[in-house]
């Protein structure tokens, strides 16, 4: 038996004498008031602990199970997916279903490489965002954050034709392929094949718990990196101009900077893995001050804008790929940098500095904040587990471990459907296209093993201010309950954002 808050403004507050919990019945329990994540309740606070009665209030109680099978009840199922914001939560894939299981109830035809639907996308993405920049060049300034939503919308979409290229479903000419890859990345300067490289890991190793260091969510990084290529006494020169600064971010800077690039010289894995975001690691949390309170930025209020310091830390460095790769990453990055080389001055020349921030960078931050959503609310979840590699299991990852989520259904079409994202995980040979043909046969055949949900207010909140620190029993542990003093970040997430689903 466990306790279920009525209101989500609580949390279970454990303490050191056991037994009144584990023998609670339907009816009432006491906690301790304190700021609740939005799970109210989780699998670690079941049945082992008691709860203090300072400062209490009164909840109803009901029956969640503490074992592996947590999620087999559909009651419970359904409760947690009216708290999560979720349509519905699947039941657990059983061990024995295999990739090969699902994938054999898959047409052949959903493979199948149309040869002009691809180039209808194209046509749309570059109308939208041709019409996005008529747009930016007409509004009047109070209209312009909307004419940046639309353009941001629409060159997610050159993304997403990106996307199928580097998955070889966007034309059957390779050569093609990799022209239209390149040329859709360009205006987001992102390098076409260090992110299709990037990119296979995280399909291959989907929600797998992958031990490097989350140092790539915040932009500190580069101040260890410079730090580490010096001497300690040059490093203590360039604070003693001010005792304060030297004694208050030293040890924090230095230290954890130091010992963090030691961890990622000796780890060539952890450069290699990219398995989109993982939870953020207990110790690496614990570790530094500074790094403690980036992290909860960068998790919290920043996550959905947080893709830009993934696209900067993972594809511009030559040292995270394979001798193989590299001959094919160069070439990307000296298209990219050519598009800045050429195309910033341009529209500086022709429009000034404001008119490099109105037609370039707002539109590419609108991108991003779709990168980071899309990627977030697709593989992140209380209940959605990272894995170990010896407890992950390939299907249960692809299937249940990701989530279908509808948008507005403009949205949905200048992004491709790229939403439609469970099938893309059983097969990424799927085009885009075929993507809501594919999830209606999974839905016929497996419907009762998925993850659905409406973006809504609610499924953001959750993410943002639950899904923090793994655990392996709980799967997530929010700041706010390891470190409440700093994550006041957080607590306004909670007091600021709607609860609507």
């Amino acid at each position: 038996m466990a306790c279920v808050v009525s209101a989500p403004t609580f949390r279970l507050e454990a303490v050191k004498s056991r037994g009144a919990a584990c023998g609670a019945r339907s009816g009432s329990c006491l906690v301790r008031h304190s700021g609740l994540d939005s799970l109210a309740v989780r699998r670690s606070f079941l049945c082992h602990h008691s709860f203090s009665q300072k400062v209490s209030y009164r909840v109803r109680a009901a029956a969640v199970t503490a074992s592996p099978t947590f999620l087999d009840n559909a009651e419970e199922r359904k409760l947690l997916a009216e708290k999560y914001g979720f349509m519905q939560i699947g039941k657990p894939l059983p061990n024995n279903i295999t990739m090969k299981d699902i994938m054999d109830t898959l047409p052949k035809k959903l493979f199948e490489i149309d040869d002009m639907k691809p180039w209808r996308s194209v046509l749309i993405s570059v109308t939208s965002y041709a019409l996005g920049i008529f747009m930016i060049a007409k509004a009047p300034w109070y209209l312009l954050p909307l004419a940046w939503a639309w353009t941001g919308t629409a060159i997610t979409g050159f993304f997403v034709i990106g996307h199928d290229c580097a998955h070889k479903a966007f034309s059957r000419n390779k050569l093609v392929e990799d022209i239209v890859g390149t040329l859709a990345f360009l205006p987001l300067i992102y390098p076409y094949e260090p992110w299709r490289f990037k990119h296979d890991r995280h399909h291959a190793k989907t929600n797998m718990l992958v031990p490097y260091y989350t140092f790539h969510f915040s932009f500190l990084i580069f101040a260890f990196l410079i730090l580490d290529s010096l001497e300690t006494e040059h490093l203590q020169e360039l604070y003693s101009s001010s005792l304060s600064i030297h004694n208050r971010f030293s040890n924090n800077i230095i230290e954890y900077g130091k010992y963090t690039c030691a961890q990622l010289r000796n780890s060539k894995r952890r450069l290699s893995e990219d398995t989109a975001w993982n939870p953020v690691m207990r110790d690496e949390f614990e570790s530094s001050p500074l790094m403690r309170k980036a992290i909860i930025y960068g998790y919290g209020p920043l996550k959905t804008w947080m893709s830009i310091t993934h696209w900067l830390i993972w594809h511009f460095n030559l040292k995270k790929f394979r001798p193989a790769e590299i001959g094919r990453v160069k070439i990307s990055l000296a298209c990219v940098f050519a598009f800045m080389a050429i195309g910033w001055p341009l529209i500086i020349y022709k429009t000034g500095i404001t008119g490099w921030i109105k037609f370039w960078l707002m539109p590419w931050l609108g991108y991003h904040f779709w990168m980071s959503t899309f990627t977030m609310v697709h593989h992140t979840a209380p209940h959605i587990p990272f894995k170990t590699s010896d407890e992950w299991h390939a299907a249960q990852a692809q299937l249940n471990g990701t989530v279908h989520c509808n948008y507005p259904r403009w949205i949905e079409i200048l992004c491709h459907d790229i939403n439609v994202h469970i099938p893309h995980h059983i097969s990424s040979r799927i085009p885009s296209y075929n993507l809501r043909e594919a999830h209606k046969v999974l839905q016929d055949n497996w419907g009762e093993y998925l993850n659905e949900a409406n973006w809504n207010w609610r499924l953001m909140k959750t993410i943002l201010t639950v899904c923090h620190v793994y655990d392996h029993e709980r799967y997530y542990v929010p700041f706010d309950e390891i470190a409440p003093d700093e994550s006041y970040p957080i607590q306004f997430l909670k007091e600021t954002m709607p609860d609507y689903a």
